[in-house]
Protein backbone atom coordinates (compact mmCIF):
# COMPACT_ATOMS: atom_id res chain seq x y z
CA UNK A 1 0.00 0.00 0.00
CA UNK A 2 1.59 3.17 -1.16
CA UNK A 3 0.04 6.84 -0.57
CA UNK A 4 0.86 10.14 -2.48
CA UNK A 5 0.15 13.66 -1.84
CA UNK A 6 -1.72 15.57 -4.14
CA UNK A 7 -1.91 19.11 -4.82
CA UNK A 8 -3.90 22.29 -6.44
CA UNK A 9 -4.10 25.51 -6.57
CA UNK A 10 -6.06 29.08 -7.25
CA UNK A 11 -4.80 31.27 -10.03
CA UNK A 12 -6.07 34.35 -11.59
CA UNK A 13 -7.86 33.77 -15.17
CA UNK A 14 -10.02 35.43 -17.56
CA UNK A 15 -13.15 34.07 -15.25
CA UNK A 16 -11.70 35.53 -12.21
CA UNK A 17 -10.21 33.04 -9.23
CA UNK A 18 -9.78 29.12 -10.82
CA UNK A 19 -8.37 25.91 -9.09
CA UNK A 20 -6.12 24.27 -11.45
CA UNK A 21 -6.46 20.52 -11.89
CA UNK A 22 -5.05 18.06 -9.30
CA UNK A 23 -1.83 16.67 -9.81
CA UNK A 24 0.76 14.57 -8.00
CA UNK A 25 3.60 15.43 -6.10
CA UNK A 26 6.04 12.57 -7.07
CA UNK A 27 6.83 11.41 -3.39
CA UNK A 28 5.42 8.28 -1.95
CA UNK A 29 5.33 7.16 1.30
CA UNK A 30 4.54 3.64 3.23
CA UNK A 31 1.92 4.52 5.33
CA UNK A 32 -1.15 7.65 5.88
CA UNK A 33 0.62 8.98 8.68
CA UNK A 34 3.96 9.91 7.53
CA UNK A 35 1.61 11.74 3.97
CA UNK A 36 -0.53 13.48 6.86
CA UNK A 37 2.83 14.70 8.29
CA UNK A 38 4.26 15.81 5.37
CA UNK A 39 1.09 17.42 4.24
CA UNK A 40 1.40 19.30 7.16
CA UNK A 41 4.65 20.86 6.84
CA UNK A 42 3.79 21.66 3.20
CA UNK A 43 1.07 23.74 4.35
CA UNK A 44 2.47 25.43 7.16
CA UNK A 45 5.52 26.29 4.10
CA UNK A 46 2.92 27.56 1.54
CA UNK A 47 0.99 29.68 4.32
CA UNK A 48 2.72 32.68 4.01
CA UNK A 49 2.23 33.05 0.19
CA UNK A 50 -1.21 32.19 0.20
CA UNK A 51 -1.41 34.90 2.52
CA UNK A 52 0.18 37.60 0.87
CA UNK A 53 -1.02 36.69 -2.70
CA UNK A 54 -4.20 36.05 -1.24
CA UNK A 55 -5.09 32.61 -3.45
CA UNK A 56 -5.37 28.85 -2.19
CA UNK A 57 -3.06 25.70 -2.21
CA UNK A 58 -5.01 22.70 -1.25
CA UNK A 59 -3.67 19.03 -0.43
CA UNK A 60 -5.39 15.72 -0.28
CA UNK A 61 -3.66 12.36 0.34
CA UNK A 62 -4.55 9.42 -1.92
CA UNK A 63 -4.39 5.71 -2.12
CA UNK A 64 -2.53 4.67 -4.82
CA UNK A 65 -2.26 1.23 -6.24
CA UNK A 66 1.76 -0.18 -6.51
CA UNK A 67 1.02 -1.81 -9.91
CA UNK A 68 -0.20 1.24 -11.60
CA UNK A 69 3.10 3.51 -10.62
CA UNK A 70 5.44 3.46 -14.03
CA UNK A 71 8.81 1.40 -13.83
CA UNK A 72 11.51 1.31 -16.04
CA UNK A 73 12.07 -0.86 -18.45
CA UNK A 74 14.41 -3.71 -18.06
CA UNK A 75 17.78 -4.31 -20.30
CA UNK A 76 17.44 -6.79 -22.68
CA UNK A 77 20.26 -9.50 -22.18
CA UNK A 78 22.95 -9.75 -24.36
CA UNK A 79 23.49 -12.13 -27.60
CA UNK A 80 20.59 -12.87 -29.51
CA UNK A 81 16.65 -12.59 -28.21
CA UNK A 82 15.44 -15.68 -27.23
CA UNK A 83 11.76 -16.19 -29.04
CA UNK A 84 9.22 -16.82 -26.48
CA UNK A 85 7.14 -20.48 -27.64
CA UNK A 86 3.45 -20.05 -28.14
CA UNK A 87 2.82 -22.82 -25.75
CA UNK A 88 4.52 -20.94 -23.23
CA UNK A 89 2.07 -17.80 -24.02
CA UNK A 90 -0.47 -20.00 -23.73
CA UNK A 91 0.29 -21.65 -20.22
CA UNK A 92 0.40 -17.72 -19.51
CA UNK A 93 -2.84 -16.71 -21.00
CA UNK A 94 -4.41 -19.69 -19.23
CA UNK A 95 -2.99 -18.87 -15.44
CA UNK A 96 -4.29 -15.53 -16.32
CA UNK A 97 -7.62 -15.81 -17.66
CA UNK A 98 -8.15 -18.08 -14.14
CA UNK A 99 -6.28 -16.46 -11.43
CA UNK A 100 -5.38 -12.87 -12.88
CA UNK A 101 -2.20 -12.96 -11.68
CA UNK A 102 0.73 -14.34 -12.78
CA UNK A 103 4.35 -14.84 -11.70
CA UNK A 104 7.20 -15.50 -14.61
CA UNK A 105 10.12 -17.20 -14.03
CA UNK A 106 13.63 -15.75 -13.70
CA UNK A 107 14.63 -17.64 -17.28
CA UNK A 108 11.74 -16.23 -19.17
CA UNK A 109 10.98 -12.69 -17.29
CA UNK A 110 14.26 -10.59 -19.68
CA UNK A 111 12.36 -11.44 -22.02
CA UNK A 112 9.20 -11.28 -21.75
CA UNK A 113 9.19 -8.29 -20.38
CA UNK A 114 10.60 -6.67 -23.87
CA UNK A 115 9.30 -8.80 -26.17
CA UNK A 116 6.19 -6.90 -28.03
CA UNK A 117 5.31 -9.45 -29.43
CA UNK A 118 4.67 -11.76 -27.35
CA UNK A 119 2.52 -8.67 -25.44
CA UNK A 120 0.47 -7.81 -27.99
CA UNK A 121 0.02 -12.23 -28.68
CA UNK A 122 -1.00 -12.49 -25.22
CA UNK A 123 -3.76 -8.85 -25.02
CA UNK A 124 -5.30 -10.56 -28.22
CA UNK A 125 -6.40 -13.65 -26.72
CA UNK A 126 -7.31 -12.89 -23.22
CA UNK A 127 -11.17 -14.03 -22.90
CA UNK A 128 -12.47 -10.57 -21.37
CA UNK A 129 -11.74 -7.78 -23.93
CA UNK A 130 -12.37 -5.12 -21.33
CA UNK A 131 -8.96 -6.40 -19.34
CA UNK A 132 -5.19 -5.34 -19.97
CA UNK A 133 -1.95 -7.29 -18.75
CA UNK A 134 0.41 -4.91 -16.60
CA UNK A 135 4.13 -6.09 -16.37
CA UNK A 136 4.80 -5.10 -12.75
CA UNK A 137 8.29 -5.67 -11.09
CA UNK A 138 7.99 -5.74 -7.09
CA UNK A 139 10.79 -4.64 -4.75
CA UNK A 140 12.50 -8.10 -5.07
CA UNK A 141 12.56 -8.38 -8.97
CA UNK A 142 10.01 -10.77 -9.39
CA UNK A 143 7.60 -10.25 -12.65
CA UNK A 144 4.29 -10.58 -12.09
CA UNK A 145 1.38 -10.33 -14.88
CA UNK A 146 -1.86 -8.61 -13.47
CA UNK A 147 -5.21 -8.06 -15.39
CA UNK A 148 -6.39 -4.66 -15.22
CA UNK A 149 -9.91 -3.27 -15.87
CA UNK A 150 -9.52 -0.46 -18.22
CA UNK A 151 -11.06 1.76 -16.17
CA UNK A 152 -7.72 1.44 -14.04
CA UNK A 153 -4.88 3.36 -15.62
CA UNK A 154 -0.95 3.86 -14.98
CA UNK A 155 -0.13 7.03 -12.79
CA UNK A 156 2.28 9.64 -14.64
Amino acid sequence: MKYCIYCRYETWTSNGKVFTEWFNIHKLFDNEDKAKDEMKSMKAFTSSCDKSTKLKHEYEVRYIDETLIRQVRLRRPKGRPKKIETKELDSIIKSLNKKGKVVIEDFMKSYLYNDEDAHKYIQEHLKDKNKWVRYWYDDNEVLYLILKDNTEKILD
